[in-house]
């Protein structure tokens, strides 16, 4: 199972999961849209450099300028839709009435580990539709947050792990050498084809940038600073350059973090990109979400409630997610350095924004 998993990282894809609420307390579903047959790579309305200022794709379908309540209550009606198939699976979470829950933690292309408020956890396979028994966590995360590290190296006698870890973890009086609940690792063992679930020493509960061993899972420390990103980041090996969402604006972001063990000041972005301009009356409903699909290829979900929509004198609230699909290239084909003084110049298309209004469900993960 966990080769499957190893052997189809890298490779550009054209399917995105995602997870969705249901109506009914404590049920899930796996859902997928087909990115090429939806053409969300189709047209590319813009393309912007560095160096050439930030670019964004509005809301509306046209550039002509309205008063803001009449384009916060129509530019969601207005923008294209993309359509959800019926799902591949549906899980529902045991436990008592009004304390369901259940994380999901993706691991690459539609493989996903998923625990409920127990802890216990299961594998799901979207491709085969194979469902396999995980261990139990050691303790259900109030706010987890989750990162897959993959081992390439089919000679190592390790297997891939998946991190879990609480995204705001309380200071604890033990060393942070000693294990903690508040992090846990699903590791893949080779020998005997099976996963386990083990404890882990949690970060330093002190401000700056930390770095994990994940041979032997201890800490080191990188500086006082912290990374220009917010949430989680993603390397493009073709570009060499990582990839998330800018601390400060939420915007794509890029930076070089190849020397980041002796940089003495926080790495700079060397490129930001604003791919959508939302009404001021569309509140973000949770954090934005990044999907890297390979070979430079991105999409940016974004989660908003509008509130202008009346109903005779009754305010409505629409929930929505817009998917934005962003590509990244070197600027200039054939030119290894790419800019000036040995510096990638990037190119970035930034393809048209698609609307999912919420309904019977609402769109919780995208991976």
């Amino acid at each position: 199972m966990s080769r499957t998993i190893e052997s189809t990282l890298g490779i550009s894809r054209r399917i995105l999961n995602l997870l969705v609420d249901n109506q009914i307390h404590g049920i899930k579903s796996l859902c997928c849209v087909d990115l090429n047959r939806q053409k969300f790579f189709h047209p590319p309305p813009s393309t912007a450099t560095i160096g050439a200022g930030s670019e964004s794709v509005a809301a509306g379908a046209s550039k002509t300028q309205t008063p803001a309540a009449s384009v916060a209550g129509t530019a969601a009606s207005v923008m294209e839709k993309f359509r959800l198939r019926n799902p591949t699976f549906t899980f529902k979470a045991e436990g008592v009435p009004g304390k369901w829950k259940i994380d999901c933690f993706p691991l690459a292309d539609r493989k996903v580990i998923c625990a409920d408020q127990s802890g216990r956890a299961f594998l799901l396979d979207a491709d085969s539709r194979h469902v396999a028994t995980m261990p139990k966590l050691h303790k259900s995360k109030w706010m987890p947050i989750s990162i897959f590290v993959p081992n390439t190296d089919a000679d190592q006698g390790g297997g891939s792990k998946l991190y879990i870890m609480e995204s705001v973890p309380k200071p604890e009086a033990a060393c942070c050498t000693l294990p903690s609940d508040q992090f846990e690792a699903f590791v893949y063992h080779r020998p005997t084809d099976s996963w386990h679930c083990e404890l882990l020493p949690p970060p330093p509960f002190e401000d700056g940038t930390y770095c994990l061993d994940t041979a032997n899972h201890t800490w080191s420390k990188v500086s006082e600073w912290t990374l220009p990103f917010n949430g989680k980041v993603e390397y493009v090996p073709e570009l060499k350059l990582w990839f998330g969402l800018a601390a400060e604006s939420g915007n794509l972001a890029a930076a070089d973090l190849s020397s980041i063990f002796t940089m003495d000041s926080q790495p700079q972005l060397v490129g930001e990109w604003k791919e959508l301009d939302p009404p001021v009356e569309w509140d973000e409903m949770q954090n934005s979400q990044l999907v890297h699909l390979g070979s430079g290829r991105f999409c940016i979900a974004r989660f908003f409630q509008d509130t202008s929509t009346d109903f005779g004198d009754e305010l409505i609230e629409q929930n929505f997610t817009v998917l934005t699909c962003v590509e990244a290239k070197r600027a200039h084909d054939g030119d290894h350095n790419g800019g000036e003084n040995g510096k990638v110049e990037l190119g970035i298309t930034m393809f048209k924004p698609r609307c999912f209004m919420s309904g019977a469900t609402d769109i919780d993960v995208v991976f």
